[in-house]
């Protein structure tokens, strides 16, 4: 059964891998077209690219770690290689959300931001799955065969899960629904404002915005925008 179990997972990390390649396929043939790759000069657009390629490495090292079937140096660093792609591509989409808000709702918009978002997103990856890997917590795991978390005690499992992959997957996915939420508001603030000053959205922002308590928003400059 376990067998079964960690074939089921390599099988279907293969699948979600080749299906990021094919998404990458279809990404590079966009760029090589001229009018597209002018709407895909977009910040948010790179970061999620990057994601994909993470997520495409994350079911390329959970193939290699599904079918390992003992200890061995291998197992240990496809399980922090798993995990550390699997920690950028959360904290890339979080930085999605993140830019969003900075544009649409507080007009920050610059270029730089976007190698801001990938560095703290490599770095904040390498700094919640080195410790287990140096502390030797990741590799064969003897309750469920296969190659994970190894600690043979399941409290301390629990809490190195908790700590290093849990409490940010949460973190990424609560910062989400903030962003997504407060640009949701912003815009639906914009849309009733509009309504009551029965005016084009023209004239609402440049002549009404003080009225309305909203920020006018910028343009979504090319290679500046969301």
């Amino acid at each position: 059964m376990v067998d079964v179990s960690n074939r089921l997972w390599a099988v279907t990390s293969a699948v979600g891998a080749g299906l990021c390649f094919l998404a990458l396929i279809v990404i590079g043939a966009l760029y090589t077209h001229p009018a597209s790759r002018a709407h895909l000069d977009r910040v948010s657009f790179r970061l999620m690219l990057y994601s994909l390629i993470a997520n495409m490495l994350f079911g390329i090292f959970s193939v290699i770690g599904g079918v390992l079937t003992g200890p061995s140096v291998g197992c240990g660093l496809s399980v922090f290689f798993l995990q550390l792609t699997l920690e950028i591509s959360s904290f890339l989409l979080f930085c999605i959300g993140l830019n969003l808000q900075l544009v649409v709702v507080h007009g920050i918009r610059s270029k730089r931001l976007e190698r801001c978002y990938l560095i703290c997103s490599i770095a904040m990856a390498l700094v919640v799955t080195i410790p287990p890997y140096a502390a030797s917590q990741y590799g064969w795991d003897p309750l469920d065969k296969d190659c994970w978390y190894t600690n043979n005690n399941y409290q301390q499992r629990l809490a190195w899960q908790i700590g290093t992959q849990f409490i940010w997957a949460g973190l990424t996915v609560m910062g989400e629904v903030v962003t997504a939420c407060t640009v949701t508001v912003y815009m639906l603030r914009l849309q009733a404002c509009a309504a009551l000053a029965a005016v084009k959205v023209e004239g609402l922002i440049i002549g009404h915005q003080s009225e309305c308590g909203i920020k006018k928003s910028p343009r979504f400059d090319r290679g500046q925008s969301q």
